[in-house]
């Protein structure tokens, strides 16, 4: 199909865009495990809108668990952990157990299930790249199978941008990927990130990291350069801002790839951005990643727009098909079970390549800590 693509032949391939990932012919028994935020936010809606099932849940919070249960109509609250896994073990010979707990308690957690278990594991993948060595090799000795939830790559807009690349909508080459996020974001109800190393890193652009990846597989950047540093009204945190750029030296030297994020943008909406944007040798894509703009703010923020070289600075607004929030959540979870049932070779955010993703992180934290300054003075005539 020719990439000059007219602005009616656009209109007309529109309605036909996926926005959905492969869903399991028969979805298996879900166990949760961790009854956080994250879980009634994003997971259990998201799996309610799905009709995937839960049957039961823990957390070490048992007010938390059981307010979930409630909320969620799941069966079972469970005492501890090692009676969740033998009830799931005697209901069904194959179940997905869903791990939402803080990423450095992953490998004790992997440790206690079974062999040849399968597990959707809520990113990052441990906090370090040690960590995440120390996830795979657990799963490789344990024939563990899991998939990490890096869920933007599931959402119903990125969907959209995928089907649109394969097109070559934007032409047959790429020039650049820019990810832009100026908001503010609470990090300060998480009390748990003052602990974290390199947290914006860890916590939030591993999102984007990852998602690039995703855009641009097979390839693999071959260099990271970066600077990600602290807020002063946000002493307590490590950082709340990044600036990144990835190079594919083996691909496209010309490939202009950033990452740019301020979490401290407290001046509300009128000036905040949160967006993606991708631009080829006959269009660009514009992919507004909502929740950002206004945290918790359940509106349908998300948007998706697109502009060609036939359309003479003319934008299409790309109708979605739901939210990043929860709608993506059921994107990683639905590998997992397929893979489980059969329906596919492998998961797509399994260990193997999460610790792709890992490893960039890592080297972006290198790289940060690593900087070197050029000191020059400037009251000199430097013509």
């Amino acid at each position: 199909m020719s990439s000059c693509f007219t602005f009616d032949e656009i209109k007309t391939l529109i309605p036909t865009l996926n926005q959905l990932p492969p869903l399991p012919t028969h979805p298996l028994p879900i166990y949760s495990i961790g009854a956080g935020s994250i879980v009634n936010s994003s997971h259990l809606p998201s799996y309610q809108l799905f009709k995937f099932q839960v049957h039961g849940i823990y957390d070490q919070n048992q007010d938390a668990a059981k307010k979930t249960a409630e909320k969620f109509n799941i069966p079972k609250v469970f005492n501890s952990l090692e009676e969740l896994i033998a009830s799931a073990q005697k209901e069904s010979s194959k179940v997905v157990y869903d791990i939402a707990i803080p990423a450095t308690e992953i490998s004790k957690i992997l440790q206690q299930l079974p062999n040849d278990a399968f597990a959707l594991v809520q990113k990052p993948m441990g906090e370090t790249f040690e960590q995440a060595k120390e996830i795979k090799r657990l799963c490789k000795e344990k024939n563990i199978h899991i998939g990490i939830n890096f869920q933007l790559r599931y959402a119903p807009q990125i969907l959209a941008v995928k089907d649109l690349l394969k097109r070559e909508i934007l032409g047959k080459k790429l020039t650049t990927i820019e990810i832009h996020v100026n908001t503010h974001t609470p990090f300060e109800n998480w009390k748990f990130l003052e602990k974290v190393t390199h947290m914006e890193l860890t916590y939030h652009s591993i999102h984007y990291i990852d998602l690039i990846r995703d855009l641009l597989s097979p390839w693999e950047p071959t260099s990271v350069q970066c600077h990600s540093c602290k807020h002063i009204n946000q002493p307590k945190l490590d950082s709340v801002r990044t600036h990144l750029s990835l190079s594919y030296e083996n691909n496209d030297p010309q490939l202009y790839v950033t990452i740019h994020t301020n979490h401290f943008h407290t001046w509300g909406i009128k000036y905040a951005d949160s967006y993606l944007k991708i631009e080829g040798t006959q269009g660009v894509l514009r992919a507004q990643m909502g929740l950002q703009l206004e945290y918790g703010d359940q509106r349908d923020l998300d948007r998706l727009e697109l502009s060609t070289n036939e359309m003479n600075g003319q934008w299409i607004d790309i109708p979605l098909k739901g939210n990043r929030f929860p709608n993506s959540f059921v994107g990683p979870m639905s590998s997992v079970i397929r893979m489980a049932q059969g329906e596919t070779d492998k998961i797509l955010t399994s260990e193997d390549d999460a610790i792709k993703t890992m490893a960039i992180v890592e080297a972006a934290y290198q790289s940060t800590l690593n900087q070197t300054k050029i000191v020059y003075d400037n009251t000199k005539d430097n013509s």
